[in-house]
């Protein structure tokens, strides 16, 4: 039952982000460039998460920050470059065609990543049934592509 239930969720966290997208789309055309729409973007969601941290009293030790990986803090530009890249794709490309690109996109680097334990990942190898889900998923963008 609780992997049903975070299964349900996952997939919820998947439908949000065109709305996001579409948002962020808006804050872009309201500002004028992308860079900016993505900065407001990022400034709400960390005043969001700041708010968030100060009322369940959640702790930040400095040393562990400086104990970190650098690479470790790459997550966060690769945010920004997503978000920014997104806000110029979907007026482009139209929402469903960018985001089955991206679930493509998704889907390809977990297989790869499952498959040789990248970034402490547990192993998991290509099967044929992910080779054939990976088919399908070409013929999925080509189809929803639609020319």
């Amino acid at each position: 039952m609780q992997k049903t239930i975070l299964m349900l969720l996952t997939l919820v966290m998947g439908a949000i982000l065109p709305i996001q997208a579409a948002l962020n789309g808006k804050l872009m055309r309201t500002f004028g460039h992308p860079v900016i729409g993505a900065t407001i973007s990022f400034l709400t969601g960390t005043i969001a998460l700041l708010i968030y941290a100060f009322s369940i009293r959640a702790g930040f030790n400095a040393t562990l920050a400086r104990e970190t990986q650098w690479y470790h803090w790459v997550g966060g530009l690769i945010g920004a470059v997503y978000v920014t890249g997104i806000i110029v794709l979907i007026p482009r490309l139209g929402a469903g065609l960018a985001f089955a690109l991206i679930v493509s996109g998704q889907l390809i680097m977990s297989v790869l990543m499952d498959h040789y334990g990248w970034l402490g990942i547990p192993v998991n190898p290509v099967s044929w049934t992910k080779m054939l889900g990976f088919v399908l998923l070409v013929a999925g963008v080509l189809l929803i592509r639609g020319k």
